[in-house]
């Protein structure tokens, strides 16, 4: 089981490179995840592989997707920011919004692009590639993964739930926003791991494994819009300043940032009912 999807997520990591490398949009994207699930098996199915081969490829995989992280950020808010300027009628879009944000725009898109053609053509990277056919053609397996495969799998995505949980308790509302939203960033990490458990070990597992799955990816879902709310809000409390020392209007701006600061209410909230589901099935799943 382990060892299939690890290929799997090797094979589409090579996949998003070359998508990558050929333009297409999606291709830093699909990069990132293969990346993330790749590192999110080593970490789940931690016991059944050798730590002195895993754990450094795991460093080198975490490198690749913080790199990445930043070009793919800026992606997100600019289409973000395009979204909202379309969805304002014209009367709302004081002064010349529309062009002053898509030049800022322009003047950050080839800084994330070089950093995507640099993290690809280093040697570091080629490294990993070589590092991650090597871990697929020879796993480094423990006397463990010899284990009954159902029960080793449930028990591990029962960890990964039980994980996610515990991070859930630690997003109190009375906290400073930054902390608040870093720390619903976390939950939203977790929910990643968890999703991916079940994907990996769905071969072997029912359907409540693959129900918690389905929710661990609502989750994900609804926390990832609510961290790009704050990205996009960050962006448009930059633009305002810089409006602002430019002598032109910023009313729109301000009106985009009290949208999103809206939207991050709501899906606040709707990340607490899919939470809420997933303590049930957690509760389920204990007794």
């Amino acid at each position: 089981m382990l060892v299939s999807w690890l290929e799997q997520q090797r094979g589409a990591l090579v996949q998003a490179e070359r998508q990558t490398r050929e333009g297409d949009p999606h291709g830093v994207h699909d990069l990132r995840v293969a990346v993330r699930k790749l590192r999110s098996a080593l970490a789940t199915f931690r016991p059944f592989v050798d730590r002195s081969v895993t754990e450094p490829l795991r460093a080198e995989l975490r490198w690749v997707g913080s790199e990445l992280g930043g070009a793919r950020d800026r992606e997100v808010v600019e289409e973000r920011l395009h979204e909202l300027l379309l969805g304002e009628p014209n009367r709302r879009l004081v002064g010349p919004v529309v062009s002053f944000v898509d030049e800022a725009l322009e003047h950050a898109q080839p800084h994330g692009a070089a950093v995507v053609t640099d993290t690809l053509d280093s040697e570091r990277y080629a490294s990993l590639l070589v590092a991650l056919e090597a871990l697929v053609a020879k796993p480094p397996l423990t006397p463990r993964a010899g284990g009954p495969a159902r029960r080793q799998a449930t028990k591990r995505v029962r960890r990964d739930l039980a994980r996610l949980l515990a991070r859930s308790e630690h997003t109190a509302r009375g906290i400073d926003e930054r902390a608040r939203v870093e720390s619903l960033h976390e939950v939203r990490k977790a929910a990643k791991r968890l999703r991916y458990a079940t994907e990996a070990a769905r071969p072997v597992t029912g359907k409540r494994v693959r129900r918690v799955g389905k929710t661990a990816k609502q989750l994900q879902q609804v926390l990832g819009e609510h961290h790009d709310t704050w990205m996009t809000r960050e962006a448009l409390l930059s633009l305002a300043a810089r409006a602002d020392e430019r002598g032109e209007s910023s009313f729109t701006i301000g009106r985009l940032h009290g949208l999103e600061q809206a939207r991050a209410a709501h899906l606040e909230r709707r990340a607490q009912v899919v939470l809420t589901t997933l303590t049930t099935l957690a509760n389920r799943e204990d007794g």
